[in-house]
């Protein structure tokens, strides 16, 4: 059984519409001056959260049960009733993503419905109950690599598995608007570099305290996304804290800000750091109504025959498959393939 949670520091707890810490954070973030005692609500706050955050990870979240993991959302949402909005836009031309293939998708051994190469719907994710890196089972996201061999790698298809390698595009005038999980350890790539500089740089006209707890989350939520720990819960728990968290951000709840310097603009996606490059290339978690921003441009629908690295097309892959056909035409949704 899970031990008792902490008490929730008065901080925290709501008066009418916000909490102490809410009500001093929506002063900060107005531009206006606080007192000596709502400096004390941000310490007391970040006392919590020193605490809280450890006490998470404390959990093994591996052998909880469901009625635990309900226990357990129930404390996050105490912990996490403070959205701490941080923005980083983007431009970039390729994402890949890698689709296994089902019965239900073929038409005469043939992929033809566009939709089932982008996400999950929400129904099947509801039905079968398990977490995603950035999902919950009451979401989905079109999850992609910035590789395809870091898309191939993260899906691990093994020899005899029929996949769909996607390679699609992005305008790179266009902006996407994502959420950035870069804590210092793991940034390595020119994009979350970026961001982790702009936020340091936020943080240094940031009332230190507002600072503290801003990078205390970050911290914690970045750890979460990038952990390497093997799966084993049938519904996934390992990746409870992470799915919480992205689907919190990503619901769009907010009205958008327009500000010259700091607009607040809604998410397209997540970025993260892309655990089987060591961290060397990222990965997007991109919202349904978000994937229109992106273009189809090459299908190959393939079969493992070796988990021998080789080549495709130019590009190295962890796998050797053979290719059955290939698509770089899309008509009103539907796949037209070369051998049609």
């Amino acid at each position: 059984m899970l031990t008792d949670f902490l008490n929730i520091p008065p901080a925290k707890i709501y008066k009418e519409e916000m909490t102490p810490e809410q009500q001093v954070t929506f002063k900060l973030v107005h531009g206006q001056k606080i007192s000596e005692e709502d400096e004390a609500i941000l310490q007391e706050a970040i006392e919590f959260y020193e605490l809280a955050y450890p006490a998470l990870k404390s959990i093994d979240l591996s052998s909880i049960t469901d009625d635990e993991a309900l226990e357990v959302m129930k404390f996050m949402k105490s912990v996490f009733n403070m959205e701490i909005m941080v923005q980083n836009k983007i431009t970039f031309e390729d994402s890949y993503r890698v689709s296994f293939l089902k019965d239900a998708f073929l038409e005469k051994d043939k992929v033809r419905n566009l939709g089932f190469l982008k996400h999950p719907p929400v129904e099947v994710n509801k039905a079968q109950g398990v977490y995603g890196r950035a999902n919950s089972p009451n979401s989905t996201l079109f999850y992609c690599a910035s590789h395809p061999d870091v898309a191939i790698l993260e899906t691990k298809p093994k020899v005899g598995d029929r996949i769909i390698i996607g390679h699609w595009k992005h305008d790179p005038k266009e902006k996407f608007v994502t959420y950035p999980l870069m804590n210092e350890k793991h940034v390595k790539t020119e994009e979350l570099l970026k961001a982790r500089s702009k936020f340091e740089e936020r943080m240094t006209y940031n009332h230190p305290l507002f600072a503290k707890i801003m990078d205390l989350l970050l911290e914690f939520i970045c750890s979460e996304f990038v952990k390497d720990s093997p799966v084993v819960s049938p519904k996934r728990y390992e990746y409870l804290y992470s799915a919480y968290f992205a689907d919190q951000i990503l619901d769009n709840s907010f009205e958008p800000v327009p500000h010259p310097v700091e607009e607040l603009a809604h998410y397209d996606a997540l970025i993260y750091p892309s655990i089987t490059s060591k961290y060397e290339t990222e990965n997007l978690a991109v919202l349904p109504e978000s994937v229109k921003k992106l273009i189809p441009y090459q299908f190959i629908d393939c079969i493992v025959v070796s988990e021998d690295a080789s080549e495709l097309d130019g590009d190295r892959i962890p796998v050797t498959v053979k290719v059955l056909r290939r698509s770089y035409w899309i008509e009103n949704e539907l796949i037209i393939w070369k051998d049609d």
